[in-house]
């Protein structure tokens, strides 16, 4: 029981830090797919 608790926040940190992960991950797919749709518009146009 006691080393359940001490596991426990440890478990809770590393799943908070890829939730982390996984949003930046995210966002960066987001940022590297408005960059090729301005620069394909730049080029069309």
């Amino acid at each position: 029981m006691n080393i359940h608790s001490v596991i426990h926040p440890f478990k809770d940190s590393i799943d908070e830090s890829k939730r982390d992960l996984n949003e930046n991950s995210h966002h960066l797919v987001f940022v590297v797919v408005m960059t090729l749709f301005f620069l394909f518009l730049f080029i069309v146009l």
